[in-house]
């Protein structure tokens, strides 16, 4: 049974507004942020379905965010992301790597559940791959439809 999700942030919640960008959102960020009059929002969207269906599910089991870097930050979303997620976690922050099963273990010891109660998503497929390695049930974000439909099959989604 799971008893937590923990999401990755980047080309999972948070998209470059320009389509073609396939880019490091991290990488935008930080090129953008120290341009005059730089507007979060211009620059980024939040996926709104799967924030919503996240801040849904929140009211059942913790969701947690586990990202590389540090755009999260931003004033212009972090309150938005704290009012509806249990904990923002950074691979950065914590000096620790998503490519080391180490790091999948630690986050449960830090949230206090064993690994494999604990669903991981992620857009990168070698970290899904990584965090099951550590115990963790994981897939990859590939479009919402997709991990809205892994969801409803483990039986999470409100």
């Amino acid at each position: 049974m799971i008893k937590a999700i923990i999401t990755d942030f980047s080309h999972v919640l948070l998209f470059a507004r320009d389509k073609t960008y396939q880019g490091s959102i991290n990488d935008l960020y930080a090129e953008k942020v120290t341009e005059h009059n730089f507007d979060f929002w211009s620059v980024f969207a939040l996926n709104e379905t799967l924030f919503d269906l996240y801040k849904a599910v929140g009211a059942d089991i913790p969701v947690y965010i586990f990202t590389g870097r540090t755009v999260q930050n931003d004033p212009a979303i972090l309150s938005k992301l704290q009012e509806a997620f249990a904990d923002i976690f950074s691979a950065e922050d914590m000096n620790l790597s998503k490519k080391e099963t180490s790091t999948y273990k630690m986050l449960c010891e830090t949230i206090d559940l064993p690994p494999g109660s604990v669903l991981y998503i992620d857009d990168k497929q070698a970290h899904v791959d990584i965090a099951k390695e550590a115990g963790l049930q994981a897939f990859q974000h590939i479009s919402n439809g997709v991990t809205i439909q892994k969801l409803d099959k483990l039986g999470i989604r409100n």
